[in-house]
């Protein structure tokens, strides 16, 4: 089987290398190609890209809207140039660990998916497998793995595209995350795949809580523009008011 890993990079000069080695250096014998999508890097990661050669590079000027629509943005166009069966996501700060490929082929085979969400080292969060229900009623949005923890089946990532850009303020790891719980076969693995980086410079570590507040709101959003069931808010403000009391358990 033939697989694609989408490398999604801004100014992550330090860490790409890394990223790119653990792309290339996986233990399978199936076919992988490794697409960069580079937004307009002012740093050293163009430098350390040409050192992969059989990477296909693509280097345009920052996209210059938020955060959120030039990763998504660069998403796309790697998915253009892609032609594996399986789409693996990661972002340029990221690593896959070496078996990472060849566990999710083996997945796959064995019961096919359209997402497949799993675990991260360190700290190997566990990812609640939440349906249609807990977000309508409940409005968990526990279900939402890091975008390098993501693999996607061709055909189900090919309609996420083109990005919706009226929502402005959403990564691409929830808007994926919302359309298979919406409509897709959704699988997730409580095993560490990949190592996920949290340093200073990181998008998250430097989120502010009125941000993270901000981001829920716009994926209820989200799930209300494209679910034709939508969110019970009174059951969701009583599960929630319940929870804080201590009487329900997320």
């Amino acid at each position: 089987m033939k697989v694609s890993i989408l490398i999604n990079n801004y100014n992550n000069g330090p860490y790409i290398r890394e990223c790119l080695e653990s792309a290339f250096g996986q233990e399978t014998t199936h076919e992988i190609e490794v697409i960069v999508y580079d937004d307009g890097s002012t740093d050293q990661s163009l430098e350390e890209i040409a050192k992969f050669p059989e990477a296909k590079l693509i280097h345009h000027p920052n996209y210059g809207k938020t955060s959120m629509l030039n990763q998504a943005h660069g998403i796309q166009e790697a998915f253009y140039l892609s032609t594996g069966q399986l789409i693996f996501l990661l972002d340029g700060d990221d690593a896959f660990l070496p078996h990472k490929v060849d566990r999710v082929i083996s997945e796959y085979q064995e019961r096919p998916f359209d997402l497949l969400a799993h675990s991260y080292t360190p700290g190997e969060p566990h990812i609640p497998e939440a349906t249609l229900e807990d977000v309508r009623e409940r409005f968990m949005v526990g279900y939402i793995a890091a975008t390098s923890c993501l693999v996607a089946e061709r055909e189900f990532m090919a309609s996420m595209f083109p990005i919706n850009e009226a929502f402005r303020l959403i990564w691409f790891d929830n808007r994926i995350h919302v359309q298979s719980i919406i409509r897709g076969r959704r699988r997730i693995l409580q095993e560490p795949l990949t190592f996920y980086r949290q340093h200073p410079e990181s998008f998250v570590a430097k989120q502010s809580f009125l941000k993270r507040k901000r981001l829920v709101w716009e994926v209820s959003r989200y799930f209300n523009h494209y679910s034709p069931r939508k969110m019970k808010w009174g059951k969701i403000l009583a599960f929630k008011i319940g929870e804080y009391l201590g009487f329900q358990k997320s």
